[in-house]
């Protein structure tokens, strides 16, 4: 009698111990899930914060000196809108090509109608990624014109499997960076500074 009781004190014990580890890996599974849901969430977010252009790049410290032609231009209200843009943005190393001292002079309030075109020309209207411009190029025969927000015409095409932008003034760019992200803009690295004809 007094064995039967304590063989049926031993299985009520158990099933105690079996069901505190179940629960246990139950609540730890939880945890588990719920850690990988906030990191993914916190990616998410990271994504959905970087939604225009100027997001993009404006930390990034390879754009440094079109961050600072941006602010003082007076320009990123007028990129960081509701409307999608491209903007084909030049690098640090592209600026360093123009004439010594060309770029402390537009920084300059003197400077700044002329620093809006440059910036402007390097802007079009739309989200145009790169397969986009590809697939545009193919339709066209291999040549493509994007009219800028500075009003003049940006020539796309196609040289040794890279994209080639060519101005007014027959200055070229090659895309340099093309992966960028922003869910709202398109943004491309080139390697030079490109001008509007009038400049």
């Amino acid at each position: 009698m007094i064995h039967s009781k304590l063989f049926g004190i031993l299985v009520l014990v158990g099933i105690f111990v079996t069901s505190c580890g179940e629960k246990k890996k139950d609540v730890d599974a939880a945890e588990k899930l719920d850690e990988a849901l906030s990191v993914e969430a916190y990616e998410n977010s990271k994504e959905d914060s970087i939604q225009s252009a100027v997001d993009a790049i404006i930390d990034r410290e390879d754009f440094a000196t079109l961050t600072k032609g941006l602010k003082s231009a007076e320009l990123i209200e007028t990129l960081d809108g509701k409307d999608s843009i491209s903007l084909f943005a030049p690098t640090n190393d592209a600026f360093s090509k123009l004439p010594e001292g060309k770029v402390a002079d537009l920084m300059q309030p003197a400077g700044k109608n002329t620093l809006i075109s440059i910036l402007k020309y390097h802007v079009v209207k739309g989200n145009h990624s790169l397969d986009d411009l590809k697939s545009q190029l193919n339709e066209n025969n291999g040549a493509l014109e994007l009219e800028t927000l500075e009003g003049e015409v940006l020539k796309v095409s196609m040289e040794n499997d890279e994209l080639l932008l060519t101005d007014p003034n027959g200055n070229t760019a090659k895309i340099v960076k093309s992966d960028i992200a922003a869910s709202k803009d398109a943004i491309f690295g080139i390697d030079n500074v490109l001008k509007p004809d009038q400049l």
